[in-house]
């Protein structure tokens, strides 16, 4: 199990167990393991299930944490569907899941559902959580991942008060159109926290090829990119094809400076190479499309089987 971080402020038992567990960390860090979708691929096909998968990682392609050792289940879990008409639409419940590429707990790891998509264009998956830690200290997750994008702008909106957990989140929120993100190209970004921008927020970033490492909190392959500005702007040049990952860990401290909430924020999208042209997205990813095809069986294997215990 991940080692203990040493800490610089008292904290009460059970935010101590999640300490030790690899949750949370100091609060001048964004190392934290962030809430995210696991993904499959970067496009779902339309009339089809495609397979939302969640967990707290250091790793994005590769579930690390579940809430278990909390006694929490997948309850605590929803996830939404965003189309660029404007509907928004409910994935069915989350059930345990035990990812294949995951390395780090025996057991379940991580949390399905499977959602059809039923829509063209770019597709927002978007799932949230709100952990409780202790009497006064929270964890919200909040997390998205650009679908079959193409050149509609969708990408670039802000969910906001529409989102999961509404503006009480961090939002990484695109200022380039991601059916235009080609590798070297300099993107924008804006981080919102309660629907206001978010300035010095410390950014962390993976693509499919970083180089995986022992941290402090277990594997990870997270490099830092630097701090937002007094905006909440920062640029991110992809350097691969392929799928990547943004991440942001707020903290919100109570009277006296001790770590109250935790705001968790990441942001995943494909990348195209610069020859690829300007269409909408590839199916350049940890999967392709039909790689996630054959995957579907062995979840719904997995959500039947559950669902007869």
């Amino acid at each position: 199990m991940y080692g203990w971080k040493k800490s610089r402020f008292y904290v009460p038992l059970l935010f101590g167990m999640l300490f030790s567990f690899g949750f949370c960390l100091e609060a001048d860090r964004a190392e934290a393991h962030y809430f995210s979708v696991i993904p499959t691929a970067s496009k779902a096909t339309v009339g089809s299930s495609h397979p939302a998968i969640l967990s707290f990682t250091h790793i994005f392609t590769e579930a690390q944490m579940s809430a278990s050792y909390f006694g929490l289940d997948a309850s605590i879990f929803s996830a939404k569907y965003h189309y660029n008409n404007g509907a928004k639409i409910q994935l069915p419940a989350f059930q345990d899941y035990d990812d294949p590429n995951g390395t780090a707990m025996t057991g379940f790891d991580s949390y399905i559902s499977l959602g059809k998509v039923e829509r063209n264009g770019t597709v927002i998956l978007e799932a949230g959580v709100e952990l409780p830690m202790g009497p006064e200290t929270k964890y919200f997750g909040h997390t998205k991942q650009i679908l079959n994008a193409e050149a509609d702008g969708f990408s670039m909106t802000t969910l906001g008060e529409n989102g999961i957990l509404g503006e009480g989140m961090v939002e990484i929120v695109p200022m380039t159109d991601l059916a235009k993100a080609f590798v070297g190209q300099s993107l924008q970004f804006k981080i919102l926290f309660r629907g206001q921008p978010l300035a010095n927020a410390e950014i962390e970033w993976a693509d499919e090829k970083s180089e995986v490492f022992e941290g402090d909190e277990g594997p990870e392959n997270l490099q830092s990119l630097g701090t937002s500005d007094a905006e909440g702007v920062f640029s991110f040049s992809p350097q691969n094809q392929g799928l990547s990952f943004l991440a942001v860990m707020h903290s919100v401290p109570a009277t006296g400076g001790t770590p109250m909430s935790y705001y968790s924020g990441s942001l995943i999208f494909n990348v195209q190479s610069p020859s690829s042209g300007s269409g909408g997205g590839c199916n350049a990813g940890v999967g392709s499309g039909a790689s996630a095809f054959l995957l579907l069986p062995l979840l719904g294997f997995a959500l039947l089987r559950r669902n007869a215990r």
